[in-house]
């Protein structure tokens, strides 16, 4: 029995040794913040330069920067698994159908107890050498955009909870080849097409301009524009519909609370068979009928195949975080950029997008130091100014805070300079233009199944796009085809996360 009793004890005292050591190498080793992303090199490396920046700050805090391969699906359906298992990072790129599903299980962490702390970081907790706020000052708060910080309240839910930070924004613009405009004596298209909303003589109409390609016979065989992303266009084009007085407290998409998936009504339907017989007329194509291949490489007029077929577009909407991939590497043509085309251009709606920053809850981040030092990362990733300059420099996305417009270098060395190479100059432009619509941004409701919605309006399109029937045949296929997509939603929306 004694001998029993000395075996416990020993036990209990190795115990206490192996929790002491533990604890010992943690305080040593201090806290792992690990981040996913989906950055494209020189954007890891802008980040990760400045994260030792960080780490001069809190050298006990230590980043792990992990970059997912593949784009923002790939990394929302990688951390949907993860957390599922309790794992996965403590901060992570996002879109806000992504955290909306994520936080179905209670994984993301509300940032308002963050943001509002008048609490600060002693002197030494982390190894910094003075003490710093914790939460936002009133200064911080009001030099971002407001429209992207408010999204991260506005975008879930009834709008009280703030589960999300804007890191990088972008929008959609229109680029447009200049010389070839110049040539046909065009302007950038402001409306859609021809109707009561258009000038009367027309000729600001996307319609209008690409019927003056297609009947000029050097172009005759051009597809005038492209959208690299088909999801945009249903749901901008339902955005859009609803600026229109007849639409009037309409909601034509989706909704947060009550019945959500709205958009089967007659206003999108009649829409999606105005665009299905621009389709068949050529004016158009889109990243989905394109065989999944982006259209600006129509746009560029570089592939062999494309030159001998004549099949150049001359216009092409995306996003404004990939504009130099609508510049020719042979400087063929000069670029412009233009805002996208509306329905009713007095009051403009166009999407607001690109990566925002949230703060997972799991076994890797799950007690106070820890979401602390995650928070420190997100806000310094948010609020520094020559961090959110050299990204937006380095990438053509748009800085979240205000004062990076006044920063010399960004402003004059970059926005403002003229003598800048084609690539520069194009993202240059393409930021600018998304500075000036931020008044006219949209962000869709974010729910559990949002982002089916998101994936069901891509097949939708793409496939109302593609039938070939007319008159009655035509109508019946497009009301079958909305039918399956608003089932498919509410098929999966009822599926486990």
């Amino acid at each position: 029995m004694k001998k029993t009793i000395s075996i416990v004890i020993l036990l209990i005292l190795c115990l206490g040794v192996i929790i002491a050591c533990c604890a010992c190498d943690f305080e040593k080793d201090g806290i792992e913040v690990t981040f996913y992303s989906t950055m494209g090199k020189n954007l890891e490396e802008v980040t990760n330069r400045y994260t030792k920046e960080f780490n001069k700050i809190y050298p006990d805090i230590k980043i792990k920067h992990v970059v997912i391969s593949g784009d923002y699906n790939v990394l929302y359906d990688r951390i949907g698994k993860e957390l599922e298992a309790n794992s996965g990072p403590a901060l992570a790129y996002c879109y806000a159908d992504h955290v909306a599903t994520y936080n179905e299980t209670k994984k993301v962490v509300a940032l308002d107890s963050f943001i509002n702390s008048k609490e600060v970081v002693p002197a030494g907790k982390f190894g910094n050498e003075k003490e710093y706020s914790v939460g936002f000052s009133p200064e911080e708060i009001a030099d971002f955009v407001p429209g992207f910080y408010q999204e991260g309240k506005t975008a879930f839910g009834d709008g009280s909870t703030m589960y999300t930070l804007p890191f990088a924004k972008s929008s959609e613009v229109m680029f447009y080849n200049v010389d070839a405009f110049n040539e046909l004596k065009l302007v950038p298209p402001t409306h859609w097409w021809c109707d009561e909303n258009c000038p009367s003589d027309c000729t600001t109409s996307m319609e209008y301009v690409c019927q003056t390609f297609k009947n000029t016979e050097k172009y005759k065989n051009s597809i005038p524009f492209g959208y690299d992303a088909d999801d945009n266009f249903f749901i901008t084009m339902c955005e859009q519909l609803q600026t229109l007085p007849e639409n009037e407290g309409k909601n034509l998409y989706t909704s947060a609370t009550g019945k959500k998936y709205l958009f089967n009504n007659d206003e999108v339907k009649n829409c999606i068979l105005k665009l299905n017989q621009w389709y068949k007329a050529g004016y158009f194509i889109t990243k989905a009928t394109n065989g999944n291949a982006y259209t600006s490489d129509l746009f560029k007029f570089e592939d062999s195949n494309i030159i001998s077929q004549g099949k150049q577009s001359f216009m092409g909407i995306g996003s404004t975080g990939g504009a130099t991939y609508n510049i020719p590497a042979t400087d063929k043509f000069k670029v412009g950029v233009a805002p996208i085309p509306q329905m009713n251009p007095s009051k403009p709606k166009v999407i607001s997008q690109g990566p925002n920053l949230c703060m997972l809850f799991n076994k890797n981040n799950m007690t106070s130091d820890q979401q602390l030092a995650a928070w420190l990362y997100m806000k310094f990733l948010t609020t520094n100014l020559k961090l959110q300059a050299s990204f937006s420099m380095a990438s053509g996305y748009t800085p979240v805070i205000q004062s990076v417009q006044n920063d010399p270098i960004y402003r004059d060395e970059y926005l403002n300079n003229d003598k800048l190479g084609a690539t520069e100059r194009i993202s240059a432009a393409a930021v600018k233009q998304c500075l000036q619509q931020v008044n006219s941004y949209y962000v869709s409701p974010a729910f559990y199944g949002s982002s089916t919605a998101r994936q069901q309006a891509k097949i939708l399109f793409s496939g109302c796009m593609e039938i070939k029937l007319t008159d009655e045949a035509l109508i019946n296929e497009i009301n079958e085809k909305f039918k399956t997509a608003i089932a498919a939603c509410e098929f999966f929306a009822k599926s486990d996360v």
